[in-house]
């Protein structure tokens, strides 16, 4: 299957309910001595970001996080190396896009070649335009207290209940975007949004006060989903069915 230039630029979409967790797990590491992660973030920062004002040094901070403990944030998160490097191309475009003017594309490249570390990402470093960016910035925002609710209404589950109503109504914000153009990036992530969610449901066991039904997006594409799945187990009963019969017909002839 030939993937196109344009399926390589919105892929990300399909990573970015890792994004808040990436950003957690980074932020709790810490720096260590590790000198070379040091002066190759702060290389890159003075050669390719003149233009960009970060006083508290956060950029070459978290750099040297990534850079230092890309693998444990990986495990700790349950996730790949794409994903990582999907949330770094991400954060990137986060962290300068104020910045008078950036070339997200040119700046990927210098990065993962100036950050060695990070060089199994430039496979995966595909930039990304203003409007891909705010949208991935909206699920990011849907996504994070989604995320916190989720730990809160598990069995083992901590802290306030009130996070639900903040994914609630960006969910509904967006999905009314979704009623007529639902067959886009955007929207297939709401769609699988709101599957993730459906499931949490039947799991929870707390706050389930808190929680209601998301509005469909697009019927049409969830009676796809579930049509493809019961076409699929149907073919599966019927494959197995027929698998059993000629066993049978064969063991009778002899």
């Amino acid at each position: 299957m030939i993937i196109t230039n344009l399926q390589k630029f919105k892929v990300i979409f399909t990573y970015v309910n890792k994004f808040p967790e990436f950003r957690t797990i980074i932020s709790d590491k810490k720096i260590t001595h590790d000198n070379s992660d040091k002066t190759k973030c702060k290389s890159f920062k003075d050669e390719e970001l003149k233009a960009y004002n970060d006083p508290s040094n956060s950029f070459i901070d978290t750099c040297r996080k990534i850079a230092e403990h890309h693998q444990d944030i990986i495990n700790e998160a349950k996730s790949s190396q794409i994903s990582l490097c999907k949330y770094v191309n991400y954060w990137i475009y986060d962290t300068l896009q104020l910045m008078p003017e950036f070339f997200h594309n040119k700046l990927l490249n210098k990065f993962y070649e100036k950050i060695d570390k990070l060089k199994f990402c430039k496979p995966y470093g595909n930039s990304i335009d203003k409007r891909t960016y705010e949208e991935l910035k909206e699920l990011y925002n849907m996504y994070e207290p989604y995320i916190k609710f989720k730990k809160t209404s598990s069995k083992n589950g901590d802290g306030s209940c009130e996070d639900a109503e903040n994914f609630f109504e960006l969910y509904e914000q967006y999905a009314g975007r979704c009623k007529s153009k639902h067959n886009n990036y955007f929207c297939w992530e709401l769609t699988k949004f709101g599957v993730d969610y459906e499931q949490h449901m039947t799991k929870a066991t707390k706050c389930t006060d808190k929680m209601k039904r998301l509005t469909p997006i697009g019927n049409d594409i969830v009676s796809f989903v579930s049509v493809r799945l019961v076409v699929m187990s149907l073919m599966a009963f019927v494959f197995l069915f027929l698998f059993n019969v000629s066993n049978k017909t064969v063991l009778n002839i002899f």
